[in-house]
C-alpha cells in the first residue's frame, strides 16, 4: 500500500480518519496549516508525518504528493463557519477553490 495524504488531518473529522488509517497500519502524511501537533493529537506523534502546507496552493499539494509518494488523498481541509464569516475570501480559497487543486 502507498501512503495516504490527509488534508485537514488535525481537524474535527480529520484526526479520526488519521487514527483509523494508523490502526490499519497504513502510512499517513498530514497536510495542515499547523506546524505542530496540538495536544489532542499527541497519540499520532511519531506515527504520522506532519507537513505544513496550504491546500489552496496546487504547487504545494503536488510537491507533497511527489515527495512522499502519495497514492491516496483524503481531502478534509475546510474553514469553520466562524472563520469563514471573519474572512470570506480565505473561506472561498479553502472551501471551494482548493477542491479543484486537490
Amino acid at each position: 500500500m502507498g501512503k495516504n495524504l490527509v488534508t485537514g488531518g488535525l481537524g474535527a473529522v480529520g484526526i479520526y480518519l488519521v487514527r483509523d488509517l494508523l490502526e490499519r497500519n497504513e502510512e499517513v502524511v498530514i497536510f495542515e496549516t499547523k506546524a505542530e501537533l496540538p495536544p489532542f493529537a499527541a497519540d499520532v506523534k511519531g506515527k504520522a508525518e506532519l507537513i505544513k502546507g496550504d491546500v489552496g496552493s496546487w504547487v504545494q499539494v503536488i510537491e507533497a504528493v511527489r515527495k512522499y509518494n502519495i497514492s491516496s488523498i483524503y481531502h478534509l481541509a475546510t474553514l469553520l463557519t466562524h472563520s469563514s464569516a471573519a474572512d470570506p475570501q480565505a473561506s472561498f480559497r479553502t472551501n471551494v477553490r482548493a477542491n479543484s487543486g486537490v
